[in-house]
């Protein structure tokens, strides 16, 4: 436990009290960022392995708890987000980027770009899109479960709820509406549009 100064508190203490707070160590953010720079941490275990980061900024219980190397430029909010978090993330939601030691990634929404662990310049907007991105590059999903099975595709672009769902190494494919493309999982340079097509 931490003794602190005693300070002023109107409302709890009469005129002229005094009063002494504790502080239990487990909830101390950041603790090993001895070498890191810029480190703001607030919640539980946040950014708590950071050794070597930069301007990086972690809020929320385990947010970037397990990053110790990289992180630098992170911005990861939410409970989980951005664990490992890879230069330049932007995660925000739960588990958001948890697990990204990719670089320029951007995941807002529960589980988006959940498992991606190489990924680079991907864009993830909703739950659980790009969830199963594994060293995947440049692929823009916006919409609940929107290319979520997407292991190794590149270039994507897909914007509606569930619209390629099933896509696995599917590559430069612009698919547009809700459902569309359920059934591609390997096709390249697709263009398609209107709900449940594909």
């Amino acid at each position: 436990s931490t003794l602190i100064p005693s300070m002023p508190a109107a409302p709890l203490l009469r005129p002229g009290g005094r009063m002494v707070a504790l502080v239990k160590p487990q909830f101390e953010a950041g603790k090993a960022e001895a070498a890191s720079v810029n480190v703001t941490a607030v919640g539980f275990q946040a950014a708590a392995a950071a050794t070597s980061a930069s301007q990086l900024t972690a809020i929320g219980s385990q947010a970037g708890n397990n990053i110790t190397s990289g992180g630098t430029g992170a911005t990861v909010v939410g409970y989980a987000a951005g664990q490992y978090a890879g230069n330049y993330l932007t995660a925000v939601g739960r588990a958001a980027g948890q697990n990204n030691t990719g670089v320029n990634n951007t995941a807002v929404g529960y589980g988006a770009f959940q498992q991606d662990n190489n990924g680079t310049g991907n864009t993830a907007i909703g739950y659980s899109v790009l969830n199963a991105s594994n060293s995947s590059t440049n692929n823009t999903g916006v919409g609940a479960s929107v290319l979520k099975a997407i292991t190794t595709g590149n270039g994507n672009t897909a914007v509606g709820s569930a619209t390629g769902q099933a896509a696995t190494t599917a590559a430069n494919n612009s698919l547009y509406g809700y459902n569309v493309a359920t059934g591609l999982t390997t096709g390249a340079q697709n263009t398609i549009a209107g709900a449940n097509s594909g």
